[in-house]
């Protein structure tokens, strides 16, 4: 081995040693990643860790959070859903709580019907009004609008989670990388702040949400290991 190559070994030994040490845990991809660019890891986990060391979120409500935008439909992470509740329930989390994470962030298909009554509107020569969504659709659909708002109301009044969590789960998987829904967002992020949520609190879930790019990197540089071999 040249001294290349054993520094590089080394640095990447280090890399991961650092990721482990702060995250509590390394998955796979992560060690590839440290052989890949060790730097790259080291600069990625002192961002992801940000929010973790200074934040005013419990650390519960963060594992919460990233189990929300990996479970929610516009990603569907299943490692990264997995790891991530295993974590919640070291944090303290319970069986019952994930279950309301996961119900919430299914309440995202919603908003097929909240742009489809809007683009329905528009073709029919109508300008959307201020009404609730839910409202809109029953002039056309009301047994649909029920429906939807039923199951809605079914899935918030049943979470063991406080409202103001509920609502930051929201913000969480409308402001995800996979889904940027700007309208969506800040209507939870008034009805967060409504529920007692602070601004610093908000602000930290942005900075929990926007580790989610990473997953991009954790899918290539296996590819590209496999690629070498």
């Amino acid at each position: 081995m040249t001294d290349t190559e054993t520094e590089l070994t080394d640095r990447a030994r280090s890399a991961a040693d650092y990721f482990r040490k702060e995250r509590g845990f390394i998955a796979e991809p992560f060690e590839i990643m440290a052989r890949a660019d060790p730097d790259f890891l080291v600069s990625y986990t002192d961002f992801s860790m940000a929010p973790w060391r200074t934040g005013p979120l419990e650390p519960k409500v963060k594992e919460l959070v990233y189990v929300a935008i990996d479970a929610a439909v516009n990603h569907m992470h299943e490692v990264g859903t997995l790891n991530h509740a295993r974590s919640a329930l070291a944090q303290g989390a319970t069986r019952e709580e994930l279950v309301s994470v996961f119900e919430i962030v299914s309440l995202l298909g919603l908003q097929t019907l909240e742009l489809g009554v809007t683009a329905l509107e528009r073709a029919l020569g109508e300008e959307p009004g201020d009404d609730d969504w839910m409202e809109r659709l029953a002039r056309f659909d009301p047994a649909g609008a029920q429906s939807a708002r039923a199951w809605y109301e079914s899935v918030v009044a049943s979470s063991p989670l406080e409202p103001k969590i509920i609502e930051l789960i929201g913000v969480a998987v409308n402001a995800s990388t996979c889904h940027l829904n700007e309208a969506a967002t800040a209507r939870h992020i008034r009805a967060a702040l409504a529920a007692g949520a602070t601004r610093a609190e908000i602000a930290e879930v942005f900075q929990l949400v926007s580790v989610l790019g990473i997953h991009s990197a954790t899918l290539a540089f296996p590819l590209l290991e496999e690629l070498a071999q």
